[in-house]
Protein backbone atom coordinates (compact mmCIF):
# COMPACT_ATOMS: atom_id res chain seq x y z
CA UNK A 1 0.00 0.00 0.00
CA UNK A 2 1.06 3.60 -0.28
CA UNK A 3 1.15 6.35 2.28
CA UNK A 4 1.36 9.28 -0.05
CA UNK A 5 2.25 13.18 1.85
CA UNK A 6 3.65 16.45 0.95
CA UNK A 7 5.24 18.67 -0.03
CA UNK A 8 4.97 16.64 -3.92
CA UNK A 9 3.49 13.76 -5.36
CA UNK A 10 4.47 13.14 -9.14
CA UNK A 11 2.62 12.45 -12.02
CA UNK A 12 4.21 9.00 -12.91
CA UNK A 13 3.94 7.54 -9.28
CA UNK A 14 -0.01 8.81 -9.77
CA UNK A 15 -0.34 6.74 -12.76
CA UNK A 16 1.86 3.90 -11.54
CA UNK A 17 -0.45 3.53 -8.57
CA UNK A 18 -3.72 3.52 -10.90
CA UNK A 19 -2.50 1.17 -13.39
CA UNK A 20 -1.59 -1.26 -10.85
CA UNK A 21 -4.55 -0.65 -8.61
CA UNK A 22 -2.34 -0.25 -5.55
CA UNK A 23 -3.80 0.74 -2.56
CA UNK A 24 -3.42 3.72 -1.54
CA UNK A 25 -4.17 5.15 2.21
CA UNK A 26 -6.85 7.56 1.75
CA UNK A 27 -5.59 10.38 4.52
CA UNK A 28 -6.02 14.00 4.47
CA UNK A 29 -2.82 15.01 2.70
CA UNK A 30 -3.06 11.91 0.05
CA UNK A 31 -6.74 13.15 -0.83
CA UNK A 32 -6.02 16.88 -1.31
CA UNK A 33 -2.86 15.74 -3.30
CA UNK A 34 -4.60 13.50 -5.76
CA UNK A 35 -7.92 14.15 -6.60
CA UNK A 36 -8.44 10.98 -8.34
CA UNK A 37 -11.75 8.76 -6.88
CA UNK A 38 -11.18 5.95 -9.35
CA UNK A 39 -8.05 5.02 -7.55
CA UNK A 40 -8.09 2.34 -5.49
CA UNK A 41 -8.57 4.38 -1.75
CA UNK A 42 -8.39 2.51 1.07
CA UNK A 43 -9.74 4.08 4.44
CA UNK A 44 -6.91 4.76 7.55
CA UNK A 45 -9.15 2.23 9.26
CA UNK A 46 -8.95 -0.60 6.76
CA UNK A 47 -4.85 0.53 6.76
CA UNK A 48 -4.45 -0.37 9.80
CA UNK A 49 -6.42 -3.47 10.04
CA UNK A 50 -3.99 -4.59 7.10
CA UNK A 51 -1.27 -4.37 8.70
CA UNK A 52 -1.95 -5.85 12.39
CA UNK A 53 -3.03 -8.86 10.58
CA UNK A 54 -0.04 -8.95 8.11
CA UNK A 55 3.02 -7.15 9.96
CA UNK A 56 5.14 -7.73 6.90
CA UNK A 57 2.85 -5.88 4.27
CA UNK A 58 5.00 -3.48 2.34
CA UNK A 59 4.38 0.10 3.11
CA UNK A 60 5.64 2.47 0.49
CA UNK A 61 5.92 6.12 0.76
CA UNK A 62 6.69 9.63 -1.57
CA UNK A 63 7.50 11.56 1.53
CA UNK A 64 9.29 11.42 4.82
CA UNK A 65 6.78 13.44 6.11
CA UNK A 66 4.41 10.59 5.97
CA UNK A 67 6.74 9.08 8.87
CA UNK A 68 3.94 11.34 11.09
CA UNK A 69 1.67 8.82 10.27
CA UNK A 70 3.40 5.94 10.79
CA UNK A 71 4.20 7.43 14.38
CA UNK A 72 0.86 8.50 14.89
CA UNK A 73 -0.86 5.00 14.18
CA UNK A 74 1.23 2.32 14.49
CA UNK A 75 3.42 3.12 17.73
CA UNK A 76 3.88 -0.86 18.73
CA UNK A 77 4.68 -1.83 14.71
CA UNK A 78 7.96 -3.42 13.79
CA UNK A 79 7.83 -0.89 10.72
CA UNK A 80 8.56 2.00 13.53
CA UNK A 81 11.59 0.82 15.17
CA UNK A 82 13.39 0.26 11.59
CA UNK A 83 12.09 3.77 10.23
CA UNK A 84 13.63 5.24 13.35
CA UNK A 85 16.47 3.41 13.70
CA UNK A 86 17.41 4.66 10.12
CA UNK A 87 16.27 7.86 10.75
CA UNK A 88 18.06 9.06 13.89
CA UNK A 89 21.45 10.00 13.44
CA UNK A 90 22.16 8.56 17.11
CA UNK A 91 20.62 5.68 16.78
CA UNK A 92 22.22 4.75 14.13
CA UNK A 93 25.83 5.70 14.96
CA UNK A 94 24.76 3.21 18.08
CA UNK A 95 24.09 0.37 15.90
CA UNK A 96 27.38 0.29 13.61
CA UNK A 97 29.65 1.35 16.76
CA UNK A 98 31.41 -1.81 16.82
CA UNK A 99 32.29 -1.45 13.12
CA UNK A 100 34.10 1.60 13.64
CA UNK A 101 34.75 1.83 17.55
CA UNK A 102 36.96 4.93 17.54
CA UNK A 103 34.26 7.24 15.21
CA UNK A 104 33.82 10.09 17.91
CA UNK A 105 30.05 11.55 18.32
CA UNK A 106 27.92 12.28 20.72
CA UNK A 107 24.83 14.33 21.27
CA UNK A 108 23.81 17.85 22.62
CA UNK A 109 20.59 19.78 23.19
CA UNK A 110 19.96 22.97 21.13
CA UNK A 111 19.51 24.84 24.45
CA UNK A 112 23.13 23.82 24.99
CA UNK A 113 24.77 24.47 22.33
CA UNK A 114 25.79 27.94 23.20
CA UNK A 115 27.42 26.69 26.52
CA UNK A 116 29.10 24.43 24.98
CA UNK A 117 32.83 23.65 25.62
CA UNK A 118 33.96 22.28 22.65
CA UNK A 119 37.75 22.74 23.73
CA UNK A 120 38.38 18.81 24.45
CA UNK A 121 36.57 18.15 20.67
CA UNK A 122 38.77 17.38 17.77
CA UNK A 123 38.60 19.67 14.83
CA UNK A 124 37.21 19.58 12.54
CA UNK A 125 33.33 17.57 13.31
CA UNK A 126 30.47 18.03 12.06
CA UNK A 127 27.33 19.17 14.22
CA UNK A 128 23.31 18.53 12.20
CA UNK A 129 19.94 17.55 13.42
CA UNK A 130 19.78 13.85 14.95
CA UNK A 131 16.93 13.68 13.28
CA UNK A 132 17.31 16.28 9.87
CA UNK A 133 16.40 16.64 6.34
CA UNK A 134 18.18 17.97 3.67
CA UNK A 135 20.97 20.38 5.09
CA UNK A 136 19.13 22.26 7.23
CA UNK A 137 20.99 23.18 10.63
CA UNK A 138 24.37 20.89 9.58
CA UNK A 139 27.87 22.43 10.19
CA UNK A 140 31.49 21.92 9.51
CA UNK A 141 33.56 23.28 12.07
CA UNK A 142 37.07 23.38 11.28
CA UNK A 143 37.91 26.45 13.24
CA UNK A 144 37.21 28.35 16.57
CA UNK A 145 35.70 30.97 14.48
CA UNK A 146 33.31 28.36 12.63
CA UNK A 147 32.03 27.34 15.42
CA UNK A 148 31.17 30.66 16.55
CA UNK A 149 29.46 31.11 12.93
CA UNK A 150 27.46 28.02 13.91
CA UNK A 151 26.53 28.69 16.84
CA UNK A 152 25.06 32.46 16.07
CA UNK A 153 22.76 30.34 13.27
CA UNK A 154 21.82 27.19 15.24
CA UNK A 155 18.71 28.70 17.46
CA UNK A 156 15.25 28.05 17.43
CA UNK A 157 14.42 31.13 15.20
CA UNK A 158 16.56 30.16 12.33
CA UNK A 159 15.48 26.72 12.71
CA UNK A 160 11.81 26.66 12.31
CA UNK A 161 10.76 24.56 10.06
CA UNK A 162 7.54 23.20 7.58
CA UNK A 163 8.23 19.67 8.10
CA UNK A 164 6.91 18.11 11.23
CA UNK A 165 9.39 17.04 13.93
CA UNK A 166 9.73 13.05 12.73
CA UNK A 167 11.72 15.04 9.68
CA UNK A 168 13.35 17.57 11.23
CA UNK A 169 13.81 17.89 15.36
CA UNK A 170 16.32 20.19 16.17
CA UNK A 171 15.69 19.84 19.67
CA UNK A 172 18.72 17.71 19.45
CA UNK A 173 22.27 17.69 17.65
CA UNK A 174 24.92 15.11 16.98
CA UNK A 175 28.25 15.89 17.09
CA UNK A 176 30.89 13.79 14.97
CA UNK A 177 34.37 13.18 13.54
CA UNK A 178 34.70 15.10 10.01
CA UNK A 179 35.23 12.51 7.34
CA UNK A 180 37.66 13.86 4.72
CA UNK A 181 36.79 12.57 1.29
CA UNK A 182 34.52 11.74 -1.40
CA UNK A 183 30.59 11.00 -0.79
CA UNK A 184 28.03 9.17 -2.59
CA UNK A 185 24.32 8.59 -1.48
CA UNK A 186 22.66 4.91 -1.87
CA UNK A 187 19.41 4.40 -2.63
CA UNK A 188 18.90 0.18 -1.45
CA UNK A 189 16.14 -1.99 -0.17
CA UNK A 190 16.89 -5.23 2.05
CA UNK A 191 14.75 -8.01 0.65
CA UNK A 192 12.76 -10.94 2.04
CA UNK A 193 15.59 -12.37 2.92
CA UNK A 194 17.90 -9.85 4.94
CA UNK A 195 19.78 -9.33 1.80
CA UNK A 196 20.97 -5.90 0.59
CA UNK A 197 19.75 -4.65 -2.90
CA UNK A 198 21.59 -1.13 -4.34
CA UNK A 199 19.12 -0.11 -7.10
CA UNK A 200 21.59 3.56 -7.19
CA UNK A 201 25.26 4.58 -6.09
CA UNK A 202 25.48 9.10 -6.59
CA UNK A 203 28.18 10.84 -6.33
CA UNK A 204 27.64 13.95 -3.92
CA UNK A 205 29.29 16.70 -5.22
CA UNK A 206 30.72 20.36 -3.29
CA UNK A 207 31.62 23.31 -3.81
CA UNK A 208 34.19 23.61 -0.81
CA UNK A 209 35.17 21.89 2.50
CA UNK A 210 32.48 23.74 3.94
CA UNK A 211 29.76 23.40 1.33
CA UNK A 212 26.81 20.84 2.99
CA UNK A 213 24.05 21.47 -0.17
CA UNK A 214 22.51 18.90 -1.38
CA UNK A 215 22.44 20.64 -5.00
CA UNK A 216 24.55 18.04 -7.46
CA UNK A 217 24.43 14.16 -7.26
CA UNK A 218 25.80 11.93 -10.31
CA UNK A 219 25.29 8.52 -11.29
CA UNK A 220 26.53 6.38 -14.11
CA UNK A 221 27.54 2.71 -14.55
CA UNK A 222 31.21 3.40 -13.94
CA UNK A 223 30.17 4.39 -10.51
CA UNK A 224 27.92 2.16 -9.58
CA UNK A 225 30.27 -0.65 -10.46
CA UNK A 226 33.16 0.75 -9.10
CA UNK A 227 31.54 1.24 -5.15
CA UNK A 228 28.68 -1.36 -5.88
CA UNK A 229 30.70 -4.42 -4.02
CA UNK A 230 31.65 -2.09 -1.32
CA UNK A 231 28.62 -0.79 -0.56
CA UNK A 232 27.47 -3.85 -0.09
CA UNK A 233 29.75 -5.24 1.60
CA UNK A 234 28.92 -2.25 4.19
CA UNK A 235 25.63 -2.71 4.43
CA UNK A 236 25.46 -6.37 4.95
CA UNK A 237 25.78 -6.12 8.49
CA UNK A 238 24.00 -3.36 9.19
CA UNK A 239 20.88 -5.41 7.72
CA UNK A 240 21.52 -7.96 10.04
CA UNK A 241 22.61 -6.42 13.34
CA UNK A 242 19.08 -4.82 12.85
CA UNK A 243 16.84 -7.61 11.78
CA UNK A 244 15.97 -5.71 8.66
CA UNK A 245 13.46 -7.48 5.80
CA UNK A 246 11.66 -6.23 3.11
CA UNK A 247 12.80 -2.61 4.02
CA UNK A 248 13.71 0.78 1.45
CA UNK A 249 16.82 2.35 2.71
CA UNK A 250 18.79 5.65 1.87
CA UNK A 251 21.88 6.03 3.29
Amino acid sequence: MFLIDYPFVSDFLINSIKENNFEIVATKEAKELILDDSINWISEEKALSIIKDKPNTSVYSNSENAIAWVIKNLESSPLLNKIQLFKDKFKFRELIKDTFPDFFYKTVKLEDIQELNVDKIQLPFVIKPSIGFFSLGVHIVHTISDWNTAKKELNYKNLESIYPSEVLDTTLFIIEEYIEGEEFAVDCYFNNEGEVVVLNILHHVFSSGTDVSDRVYSTSKDIILKHKKAVEEFLKPIGKKSWIEKFPYSY
